[in-house]
């Protein structure tokens, strides 16, 4: 068995190989970094101008002036962030998101070499959120506007008008950028809003307290009339129900839905509703519609 020996002097001419090479990939490696710190602040590739579109509620100024604060400084005090190739863009979107609430989604690109374009899409209300009253009369003050989710971006100016359906119910002291309901049950809301407006009931208002909705309705004959329904109710079968009272000749004998203070749903298949005269109790069977009697 062999071994190989090498020679103190071919050591040497390697070690000073690796000491050459290591210095001549050190100092290409400053070279580089040198580069590209001064290329960061080149003003060919320099962003000089934010272009903004697409905003409605939010102030264009406010919008601007997160978004310059962004691009301020550099990174670790070494490279510019205004560099068209190295500005902060996801930075930028979170930072719109989270100061402005109504904004929904945030599109941040660069046009040539100087231009920075934020374009901004914001939530559409589709709802009014009102913090509940003690008393169901007094005139709402604290309002904010809800959009599909249930998800509260801004703050109801009040000349909103009656085009909103709203919610009144208990909520946190501050909650803009929070849920007002989980969004699957303000889903499962808007269908019944929608269900009710196919019976020509129109929903303009909806008070919640624990686990009871109160449904302020406008009738065909421009009456108003209260909808008592429990907040977990399977809302098919609560429109089954009143569809069934309604259509009954029972009912239109008895009374007009113009004339009616309020229908009771909160008991199943039995409905309760009240008129001048009193309270009327209507179980409703859907093979046939039985007489109604005083309770």
């Amino acid at each position: 068995m062999f071994r190989r020996f090498t020679s103190e002097r071919v050591r040497q001419q390697r070690r000073k190989r690796f000491v050459v090479f290591s210095i001549v990939y050190s100092a290409l490696a400053v070279a580089v970094f040198l580069f590209v710190w001064q290329l960061s602040y080149a003003p060919f590739i320099r962003i000089n101008t934010v272009m903004i579109e697409g905003e409605e509620t939010v102030s264009r100024a406010e919008v601007f002036a997160q978004v310059r604060a962004e691009l301020v400084g550099s990174y670790g005090h070494l490279f510019s962030k205004r560099n068209v190739f190295l500005y902060p863009r996801t930075d930028i979107q979170k930072k719109l998101r989270t100061t402005f609430p109504s904004i929904k989604k945030v599109f941040v690109d660069v046009e040539g070499m100087h231009t920075l374009r934020i374009r901004i899409e914001e939530r559409k209300g589709v709802a009014v959120a009102c913090r509940l009253q003690d008393n169901a009369q007094e005139v709402l003050e604290e309002c904010y506007l809800v959009d599909a989710t249930g998800f509260v971006f801004i703050q109801a100016p009040r000349f909103l008008g009656s085009s909103y359906v709203v919610h009144e119910l208990e909520m946190d002291p501050q909650p803009l950028g929070m849920y007002v309901f989980p969004s699957e049950e303000f889903t499962r809301r808007a269908s019944f809003i929608t269900a009710l407006g196919k019976l020509s009931m129109r929903v303009t208002r909806i008070r919640t307290l624990g686990d009871e909705m109160n449904l302020t309705v406008m009738t065909p004959q421009r009456g108003v009339v209260h909808l008592l329904v429990q907040r977990n109710a399977r809302y098919d079968e609560v429109l089954t129900n009143i569809q069934t009272v309604i259509e009954s000749e029972d009912f239109k004998k008895v009374a007009d839905l113009g004339r009616i203070e309020y229908i009771d749903l909160r008991f199943g298949n039995k409905i309760f509703y009240k008129e001048k005269e009193g309270e009327i109790e209507a179980p409703v069977v859907h093979e046939s519609v039985p007489e109604l009697r005083p309770r």
